[in-house]
């Protein structure tokens, strides 16, 4: 049985008529503020000015990395280290990480981009797969491991529509977003693509000779005089250490390098000569060590000082290997020197209860494959664990359903979530309920957006801010969900 949305513990506060009708009239008056869009985290400030932010892309109008949307009409794109003439949307998705250069406004809620780079970690064909059947789990491509959790965006070959995890087979061809995670990496993306046998491969170079380069995975690869060299010292023995991205082709029964680019880290490329501030999201690839006062984060090595400050009473001994961390550091001369650095919570899913209101095409093996609930359309897959129980038959639409999901589109306003359990419930007092991540913010926090679904909170005494996880009870009025009881996580977990 899938586990059920908690209904202890609510909030409730009721609002006088009068109270009601000042606000109604208050808010005709006075201009709505402005939509807030998350990204991985609420920003509370953060940097302004010129500076660097590297995480995945949130969404897109223009693009938002890290919470923070960023103009990019007069923007440069570069792909793998080209450049792009491509607009954002074709040649990105949500879930890839990217290096963002520009600059940041005063509040830091917002900013123009000068230069949006992406290079993928890992390119090439699958040779293993251990999958669950929720999709979770770890696949092999060019010898490395790739974790697959609740976080990871599928994609198909055109980069735009969304896929479950049952599409992903051995020999596909597939290209790897995300962070490293000791020698493996951790997917924010992953994407098949049609073999013409490319390969990538990113990650800190163990050894390296005259033609040959051993990454810390044990990954080899040739190379030889055709090689493109970027940002490398010229004696290969002075490699060791360095993270690189390499790409080239399979080659009599190898790798074969076409180049080879240092990089600051994985999934951070930073100017070794423009100085700036640097917000990004990832892991620790290395303890705290206490000697040199520094850590291993995506790669590269970040040194603290006594003006460091840690979010929530953390300390640096808390800094260890896959933990998951937001970074505010300088960047001068090379070396970036940590600001501020706050601890992420990794990837949790969503639920809705409720009645469905349409249920979409069934395949040949007469399974469903979409299904709309909350105005929210969401994929069912062979996948997606189904508890149905034998009286009721085929799910249609009014049948009350609790449905676990993962809000993953290439717009911030849940198109293209996918079901990962559904339960079908008694359809006698079905109850709507929500819970999940507040992403958008509205009318001083009285309207926010949870995996796509517009909530509005004002009859609850409650507001909220991005980065807040509720569980709502309320109605679906259509095209807004009306709270009544509103619950936050982290006050459930204090009782």
């Amino acid at each position: 049985m899938m586990p059920r949305l908690p209904r202890s513990a609510v909030h409730k506060a009721a609002i006088p008529l009068f109270m009601t009708l000042l606000a109604i009239f208050l808010a005709a008056c006075v201009p709505q503020e402005d939509t807030t869009i998350a990204g991985n985290q609420q920003n509370d400030g953060g940097i302004s000015g010129t500076g660097y932010s590297s995480g995945p892309v949130d969404g897109f109008g223009s693009i938002y990395v890290n919470g923070i949307r960023y103009a990019t009409g007069d923007a440069t794109l570069y792909i793998d280290g080209a450049k792009s003439n491509r607009d954002e949307r074709e040649a990105l998705g949500v879930g890839m990480v990217v290096t963002v250069t520009g600059n940041r406004d005063a509040q830091g809620d917002s900013g123009t981009a000068e230069t949006v780079r992406y290079r993928p970690l890992l390119r090439g064909p699958v040779a293993d797969i251990s999958l669950d059947v929720d999709g979770l789990g770890s696949l092999t491509v060019l010898g490395r491991t790739v974790i697959i959790d609740r976080g990871t965006v599928f994609a198909d070959r055109t980069g735009k529509g969304l896929i479950g995890p049952e599409a992903i087979t051995t020999e596909q061809a597939v290209e790897v977003s995300g962070y490293p995670e000791g020698n493996d990496f951790r997917a924010t993306r992953l994407a098949v693509l049609n073999d013409d046998g490319a390969i990538a491969v990113s990650g800190s170079v163990e050894t390296a000779t005259a033609d040959t380069v051993t990454l810390q995975s044990e990954t080899e690869v040739r190379y030889g005089t055709g090689t493109d060299l970027t940002d490398l010292p010229a004696a290969p023995e002075d490699w060791s250490g360095r993270v690189v991205h390499i790409r080239g082709n399979h080659s009599n029964g190898g790798l074969q390098a076409d180049a080879i680019t240092g990089l600051t880290g994985l999934g951070l490329e930073l100017p070794a000569d423009e100085d700036g501030e640097v917000e990004a999201t990832g892991r620790v690839t290395s303890n705290w060590d206490e000697s040199t006062a520094s850590f291993g984060f995506n790669g590269a090595r970040v040194t603290l000082t006594d003006r460091t400050e840690f979010e929530d009473s953390r300390k640096p001994a808390d800094l260890k290997t896959s933990e998951r961390i937001e970074l505010e550091a300088e960047y001068r001369d090379g070396t970036l020197t940590a600001e501020e650095i706050e601890f992420l919570e990794e990837p949790t899913e969503t639920a809705f209860e409720g009645a469905l209101e349409a249920v979409g095409s069934v395949d040949p093996n007469g399974r469903v494959t979409h299904l709309t609930l909350f105005g929210v359309e969401m994929a069912v897959t062979p996948r997606t664990r189904l508890d149905l129980d034998d009286e009721g038959g085929a799910l249609t639409a009014g049948d009350c359903v609790e449905v676990l999901l993962r809000p993953a589109s290439n717009q911030p306003d849940g198109e293209g979530a996918l079901a990962l359990q559904l339960e079908r419930e008694d359809d006698e007092g079905c109850e709507a309920e929500i819970e999940g991540t507040v992403t958008v913010v509205q009318n001083g926090g009285d309207t926010v957006v949870i995996a796509g679904v517009t909530v509005d909170l004002s009859g609850t005494g409650t507001s909220a801010s991005v980065g807040d996880r509720l569980e709502v009870e309320g109605s679906w009025e259509g095209n807004t969900f009306q709270a009544s009881e509103v619950e936050r996580e982290d006050e459930e977990d204090d009782d």
